[in-house]
């Protein structure tokens, strides 16, 4: 699945999902995931909230398609976005459970 933003007939910010199913787990009984990749904003529309915005798209999908589990690998400068979205800091990732 992919999201984008756009503005003037430009796409200024993106963000993806892949979907795959695992055994299910305690905290994931349905199995299903979701792996957030490829997020990026262009230089000049940045600091504006759009990859917040779409994380947040991601987030609500997910929560209307029974997908339970949501992670990902982030820059440096990506973590604060996603720390605020409720996601949570592993060794080498993060994650957020719906």
């Amino acid at each position: 699945y992919c999201w984008f933003i756009e503005i003037e007939e430009k796409i200024v910010a993106v963000a993806s999902m892949c979907t795959f199913c695992r055994i299910p787990y305690y905290e994931n009984p349905v199995g299903i995931e979701g792996y957030i990749l490829n997020v990026y904003t262009s230089l000049n529309s940045r600091k504006k909230g759009l990859a917040t915005k779409l994380v947040k798209e991601i987030i609500e999908f997910s929560k209307n398609n029974s997908i339970k589990r949501l992670w990902l690998n982030s820059s440096e400068a990506g973590k604060n976005i996603y720390k605020s979205l409720g996601f949570i800091e592993k060794e080498n990732e993060m994650e957020y459970f719906i």
